[in-house]
């Protein structure tokens, strides 16, 4: 099942996904001290991650694999959108310095998306990647995540997905040595409609839309219908964690 296929769930990931990208390009500032040349974004989806990349690069690319998210990414000078699988990246050996990932690596067949990284990366460029979820935590209520692992639980269960961390054993076979990982957190506030139309970009809320359990109409309504008496004020304030890998080829 794509996902991310119908031009609905695109727009709603366009302006519903948190933009939490600034905090991580940070941490990449801190740790390498250095802008790049080329750097390539890949399961770019709508922009969000490649525009945040403009601030450490003037020449960034974007990659996915849905038309419909790249038809709504953020356009800017400096970013080129390109649609192509993680697997099958369309460009010349050795010419990025840096490939970043978000909130991706858990959809791709990894071994063929590493040959990939590995060939169009420079020596001694780096692979970066990160994920930001949510932590189902409102501020001050505890009665709110009770709510949400209520609801995954009732029928809304994750697709599967690779969800191992990336290690030096998978990546070492393709030239790759992993350098370090860290953590990260960051908040949101969200009305209660801004939250509902946030959990409807979430791949288990879009199957069962897809799988025609529900409309998106219906899911909306039981969303903002259940949460609402959770909210104390118009806007509430939500925890996300999040964690970022380093790597580089040698």
């Amino acid at each position: 099942m794509q996902f991310w296929g119908q031009r609905s769930a695109a727009e709603r990931y366009s302006v519903s996904r948190p933009y939490f990208h600034p905090v991580v390009i940070g941490l990449i500032r801190e740790r390498f001290g250095k802008d790049f040349a080329r750097v390539l974004d890949v399961a770019c989806g709508t922009g969000l991650s490649t525009v945040a990349l403009l601030e450490i690069s003037n020449e960034v690319y974007g990659t996915d694999i849905s038309s419909e998210m790249l038809a709504v990414a953020s356009r800017r000078d400096g970013i080129t959108y390109v649609e192509a699988p993680a697997e099958e990246l369309p460009f010349r050996d050795e010419c990025f310095d840096l490939l970043t990932v978000s909130s991706g690596l858990h959809w791709f067949d990894r071994e063929r998306f590493f040959a990939e990284a590995a060939k169009v990366l420079l020596h001694e460029g780096h692979l970066i990647v990160y994920d930001n979820w949510f932590t189902g935590r409102m501020s001050g209520n505890p009665e709110y995540e009770k709510w949400l692992r209520g609801i995954y639980s009732r029928g809304y269960p994750s697709p599967p997905r690779n969800r191992e961390p990336l290690s030096e054993k998978a990546l070492s076979r393709y030239g790759l040595v992993f350098s370090g990982r860290e953590s990260f957190k960051n908040e949101v506030r969200y009305s209660v409609e801004e939250l509902s139309e946030y959990l409807m970009t979430q791949s288990n809320f879009i199957a069962a839309t897809q799988n025609g359990s529900i409309s998106e109409g219906e899911l909306k309504k039981r969303l903002i219908g259940e949460q609402t008496p959770l909210f104390r004020s118009a806007g509430e304030t939500f925890e996300f964690g999040g964690e970022i890998s380093y790597s580089r080829k040698t």
